[in-house]
């Protein structure tokens, strides 16, 4: 008898120790652990189906990613407790945890949740963010820009608010990295929980090699899921329109687009969870847990951009410009780095109309208006963290004169920085190569508006610029606020200009790019 009542003692606290770490990662709340009663019939179905997962036996109830239950005979792994106790309270309804005699709590689809930001763990009555969905909510809520899913190993899992730029982003990578650049974005509700990348508890048998749907409209033509090659007469799905499209017919869940090189490329269906995804990426990779998506009628013909090759990359035409404010360090500097960018097939410095020019410099220095600002131009550290405010008149200048017509780039430099200029032109090209294989059929990099960013290295193809001049009345704007501290800094800048008159081309250029091309625009 001692001996059974120290084993459920041990029981007991196992159970309890996990009940503190679920409370611990937000995945269940104080208040709603204080409304379960051990004692009664829902209590004791949470200590049976604890004690069971604790063991290492018994029957495991999973759930899928469409929602059904699934229930086998398995042993649970020493290093999967505490993920198999998370999916056990996950699948007990809100009723079967409710104090008797209590009502349980009733989630309104109607009134949406409430958000806040945390930084490594959700407060009280907060949770979690697992969802894309939701992620996108809290960014509208929040009133933040959703800047879209990555699958980044180096990032925490979840839903992110990047201080940086301000921007939401949703890591479907399941990483316990912490960075303290980024903050947990909580939902007071519980959203709905999907284990992204992971396999279900259960193998689930694979499909047919060839299930063919009913007759559907001409546009998608007839559906098939087939293996590694789709059937004769049939072809594999190639733009993501296409593939949702075909998701639906056959009541798949689509889970979107994702960039991944351990896939195939294309309309994909996954074994595991039945769901459809598009890989972006053309890769030659195969997978027996990924069946293509096929369809009787073949994907409009799309021209694909071309891509460079070395000896063609080596001809695009760069046109290079810095600011200068001619510093005694800028100046130890102007020597070497003129060097250089004379290597470009155009360059320019650009500085104020009080700084000193002499007639030899004035082949490639170019002086413009500056805006007022809160400093002194004598001061020691005059435009330090604001050099927008020298390179914004540097751009206007730039584009009424038509200067950079004809250019494939123009790329924005500093002075200390030491490049070659056919090194550049290799790397650009390196990029651009890279964007075509990764883009979608209706993407070109040529045509599309494209910052590259390479550092503090900023290249903009032309057709970015053509677009800056006629979005210049936008784009051009400057804080005139004489109460801010960031007068004289553009008005993309944003709230962090006038908290703290900061405006640095790395910050300002982000914040151009949502301005000119909005959340698809590349980089």
């Amino acid at each position: 008898m001692a001996r059974w009542l120290g084993l459920r003692s041990v029981l007991v606290l196992l159970a309890l120790a996990s009940l503190a770490l679920l409370i611990l990662n937000g995945v269940i709340s104080q208040e709603s652990l204080s409304k379960v009663v051990l004692g009664d019939r829902a209590g004791s179905k949470v200590k049976t189906e604890l004690f069971s997962r604790l063991s290492g036996g018994g029957s495991a109830r999973s759930v899928r990613a469409d929602g059904h239950a699934e229930t086998s005979r398995s042993t649970t792994p020493a290093g999967a407790v505490f993920a198999t106790v998370t999916t056990t309270l996950q699948t007990l309804s809100v009723a079967e945890l409710a104090t008797p005699g209590m009502p349980a709590p009733v989630e309104e689809e109607s009134a949406p949740p409430s958000f806040q930001l945390a930084r490594d763990l959700c407060p009280l009555g907060f949770y979690n963010i697992s969802d894309l969905e939701t992620c996108r909510l809290g960014a509208r809520t929040l009133r933040k820009r959703f800047a879209g899913a990555v699958d980044a190993g180096h990032e925490p899992s979840g839903c992110l608010h990047r201080l940086a730029d301000n921007d939401v982003l949703f890591n479907r990578a399941f990483s316990r990295k912490r960075n303290r650049q980024r903050q947990l974005i909580c939902a007071d509700r519980i959203p709905k929980l999907v284990e992204v990348g992971s396999q279900p508890a259960v193998e689930v048998e694979s499909q047919p090699a060839s299930s063919v749907a009913a007759p559907v409209p001409s546009s998608i033509g007839n559906l098939s899921i087939t293996g590694r090659v789709c059937p004769e007469g049939s072809f594999a799905i190639q733009t993501p329109h296409r593939c949702e499209t075909a998701a639906k017919v056959l009541s798949k869940k689509y889970i979107g687009i994702m960039k991944s090189l351990g896939e195939p490329h294309g309309c994909l269906h996954r074994v595991g969870d039945q769901d459809v995804m598009f890989n972006r990426l053309r890769t030659p990779q195969q997978s027996d847990q990924r069946q293509l998506v096929c369809s009787t009628e073949k994907d409009p013909e799309m021209i694909r951009a071309k891509k460079l090759s070395r000896s063609d990359a080596l001809q695009l035409k760069l046109y290079c410009f810095a600011w200068t404010v001619r510093s005694e360090r800028e100046e130890l500097l102007l020597p070497y780095a003129r060097s250089l960018f004379q290597g470009c097939d155009g360059h320019g410095f650009f500085t104020d109309r009080e700084a000193s020019v002499t007639p030899e410099e004035r082949d490639d220095f170019v002086q413009v208006d500056l805006p007022p600002t809160q400093q002194n131009r004598s001061e020691k550290f005059w435009l330090l963290l604001k050099n927008m405010v020298g390179l914004l008149p540097a751009w206007k200048y730039l584009l009424d004169m038509n200067v950079t017509s004809g250019m494939d780039w123009v790329v924005n430099l500093e002075l200390d920085h030491f490049f070659v200029a056919n090194l550049l032109r290799q790397t650009i090209g390196d990029y651009i190569n890279l964007m075509i294989q990764d883009g979608l059929p209706h993407q070109n990099p040529w045509e599309d508006p494209v910052m590259l960013i390479f550092g503090n290295v900023f290249a903009f193809n032309a057709a970015l610029v053509a677009s800056m001049k006629r979005e210049w009345q936008t784009v051009g704007q400057v804080i005139s606020d004489r109460g801010s501290l960031g007068l004289g800094c553009p008005v993309i800048s944003g709230a962090r200009a006038h908290a703290e008159g900061h405006c640095e081309q790395d910050m300002v250029y982000a914040a151009g790019r949502r301005v000119e091309g909005g959340e698809d625009s590349r980089r």
